[in-house]
């Protein structure tokens, strides 16, 4: 459910990505807490661990831009 969750959240963080940036951030964070928890209950499990690092990039580039703009 945590890695769903994740998920959810990043696909959302995406449609705000231009229209609201301080909301997509917001997305992406609690996404960031919800794979976290996922890695935490199946440690042997690739794609929480995978997706954490593209949201965590994605979060990152989010916040450039922002502080570009």
């Amino acid at each position: 459910v945590a890695y769903n969750l994740g998920n959810s959240l990043v696909r959302q963080a995406q449609s705000q990505d231009e229209s609201q940036p301080p909301e997509a951030v917001k997305a992406y964070e609690t996404a960031l807490l919800a794979y976290k928890r996922a890695m935490g209950l199946a440690p042997e499990w690739q794609d929480p661990k995978v997706n954490h690092e593209i949201a965590a990039q994605e979060l990152e580039a989010r916040k450039k831009r922002i502080e570009e703009e």
